[in-house]
């Protein structure tokens, strides 16, 4: 879970976190990207631990789909960056 917010712009802008020149999504590691949000997780664990969403956040597929019977996702198409200059109107 944090690994895919830690992808999301400090800009909100709808692009992701630019970890290097080479290889933006996750620099020049994956190890060394995850390093850079493991104590939130850590504190965030810490936290939930003592909440009613940690044996949510604990279950397998198989005990989530025994518990809620019905499980409905949407499917989302991949977003296609469009370019747009400044004072262009969208």
């Amino acid at each position: 879970m944090f690994h895919e917010l830690y992808h999301i712009s400090p800009r909100f802008d709808g692009d992701i976190r630019r970890m290097g020149a080479f290889k933006k999504a996750h620099g020049h590691s994956r190890k060394a990207f995850e390093e850079r949000y493991i104590n939130f997780a850590e504190d965030f664990w810490a936290y939930v631990k003592n909440t009613p969403y940690h044996a949510f956040l604990n279950m397998k597929s198989d005990d989530f789909h025994r518990s809620f019977q019905k499980v409905h996702y949407r499917r989302m198409k991949t977003i296609k960056p469009v370019e747009v200059r400044t004072g262009q109107k969208i």
